[in-house]
């Protein structure tokens, strides 16, 4: 199949430095004989910030512009297998040179160096009494407030020259050819031989040197985003994305225990009742989008940040609350109707939170392509997943340490937390694409004569615009001849840029029931024994492994 004509290799370094910190006390009080009291308190932090002189992680690429074909071969058994062609195509999309990978072909690529602060903090407070009564039955109270909050703080400096820099060779004598021929050995199908094995290898700090010299001399054009290097190759500290999610929740419980011996049948009655009532609040500044360039000859699209008149970054603030509450209660009761064998039941609804990232309210944009854009975000009004479970069981302790059982249990789950992506969101009315406006439907119907079967590239736009476009105000072209290179910035008068929006939602319930068997026994007092369990899942979710379509499944 075609291809986008780059052949792009890149190495990173990431380095990071995680620092926790946590005090707190604990209080107990015997107040009577029967009433107990305790009072815990922490506060507890953790943060992650970069730790090397490239921010939290930086890459550069190298990349040649003859890549022609690539390839993708999967089997039922053995390892995918990626062919990828390099040489040359001609005006009629055929193959007229094959080309070996070779360091000559090489050019300084694209680059990106990321900083990220990410803090967590902890505080919690929590009182507990237990009464209990002369006959062995008790009461427990406790009431608990807890809040977590986030903070994760990121920029990047991008130099976004994807289709490469220089010449061709200016950065050969860096570049070392690898291969992980053998490596695989032991899969099948690993020695195929379409399967690409060779790659460029390259001292990270070297290529950034060399980088660097070329821009002095000029060899290497000019960098609009330099950051406080001013060559690109560097990171910022100078936060441009800072979003704070903050959970409070408070909680109330009651729970009671009574003990009774009926017919000499030792029992245990455990009841108990849950409040918890939680608020979410999450706040962000994020950087707001200027325009979207789109460089014609390799169809690479990058993404402009606006900028003040001190070229700081402009950032726009959003909020979003979220809240829920609820009552849980459960019940667990166990008799002991023969010697050492006993029957249990029990009853409880239990929640289980969403992650932080998940609360998380900033909408991030995470690439821009021809058939648009991508973005996520997570979602402040997330319910937590209820589970309302149902357990039986029968048990004999035999002997010391020796015993079976078997149980039946249910679980029905509502509230699951799943990603869905909303595609085509016009996420900002300014923001326009040039994809399919009205420059480049000039460009198709004159290349194509309107035929929507005739085959074109993007050297072809490029020639086109090249050659009819040069003026207008919002085509740039640099080089000559056959190193002409088109950029088209989107006017007002395209298409508004949309994106696929992917965020956490509730959606979807299950229930699902089973059997579970278990036997423990040990051989005297030898130390040594065995245990083995058997356990029967029943489910009311179906999959169909023959539909060609995104299926939801139990995570």
């Amino acid at each position: 199949m075609g291809c986008a004509q780059d052949n792009l290799q890149g190495v990173g370094i990431y380095a990071t430095v995680d620092e926790n910190k946590s005090v707190g006390f604990n209080l107990k009080w015997q107040a009577t004989d029967n009433l107990s009291m305790a009072l815990d308190y922490h506060d507890s932090s953790g943060q992650s910030q970069p730790n090397s002189k490239y921010g939290s992680g930086g890459s550069v690429a190298v990349a040649a512009l003859n890549r022609i074909t690539t390839s993708g071969y999967f089997s039922a058994t053995g390892m995918p297998v990626l062919e990828v062609q390099l040489g040359e195509r001609n005006s009629h999309n055929q193959i007229v040179r094959l080309d070996e990978i070779d360091v000559n072909d090489m050019q300084l690529s694209g680059s990106n160096f990321g900083s990220y602060n990410n803090r967590m903090d902890v505080e919690q407070v929590q009182f507990d009494s237990t009464y209990e009564f002369d006959e062995g039955h008790s009461i427990d109270f406790g009431v608990s407030t807890v809040e977590v909050t986030n903070r994760g703080q990121s920029t990047g400096i991008s130099r976004n020259s994807w289709s490469g820099v220089g010449t061709p060779g200016d950065i050969a004598d860096l570049l070392t050819i690898d291969s992980i021929d053998g490596v695989f050995d032991g899969l099948e199908g690993s020695n195929d031989p379409r399967q690409v094995t060779e790659f460029f290898t390259w001292d990270f700090a070297s290529l950034i040197e060399r980088g660097e010299a070329l821009l002095q001399t000029g060899a290497h054009g000019n960098v609009t985003n330099g950051g406080p290097c001013l060559t690109g190759f560097c990171p910022s500290y100078d936060f441009d994305a800072d979003e704070v999610t903050t959970e409070k929740t408070f909680s109330i419980y009651l729970q009671s225990h009574y003990m009774a011996e009926p017919f000499d049948m030792p029992i245990n009655l455990f009841t108990g009742l849950r409040y918890e009532k939680t608020e979410v609040h999450s706040e962000a500044l994020v950087p707001l989008q200027d325009r979207i360039e789109w460089s014609v000859i390799n169809n690479n699209f990058a993404l402009y940040e606006q900028k003040d008149a001190d070229n700081n970054t402009i950032v726009g603030f959003s909020e979003i609350d979220g809240e829920y509450d609820m009552l849980l209660p459960s019940v667990d009761f166990d008799i002991e109707f023969i010697e050492d064998v006993y029957f249990r039941a029990s009853y409880s609804l239990t929640i289980t939170r969403p992650v932080y990232n998940d609360l998380k309210g900033a909408m991030n944009i995470y690439y821009f392509g021809a058939d648009g854009g991508g973005g996520g975000r997570g979602n402040p009004q997330l319910l937590p997943m209820e589970s309302s479970n149902l357990d039986f069981s029968l048990e004999w302790y035999y002997d010391e340490a020796s015993y079976m059982s078997a149980g039946y249990w249910t679980k029905d789950v509502d509230n699951f937390i799943v990603s869905e992506t909303f595609e085509d969101q016009p996420l900002f009315q300014d923001l326009t694409t040039p994809m399919d406006g009205a420059l480049y439907d000039e460009a198709i119907e004159a290349i194509t004569g309107g035929d929507p079967l005739f085959v074109y590239d993007n050297q072809d736009i490029n020639d086109y615009f090249a050659e009819h476009f040069a003026d207008e105000p919002n085509v740039e072209v640099t080089g000559e001849g056959d190193e002409i290179e088109v950029v088209v910035t989107g006017l007002a008068t395209d298409p508004v840029a949309t994106f696929d929006v992917t965020m956490p939602i509730n959606q979807n319930e299950t229930s699902v029931k089973g059997w579970e068997f278990v036997l423990q026994h040990t051989f005297g007092e030898s130390g040594f024994g065995f245990q083995a369990n058997y356990t029967v899942v029943e489910g009311d979710l179906v999959y169909d492994i023959n539909l060609n379509e995104e299926q939801w499944v139990v995570p």
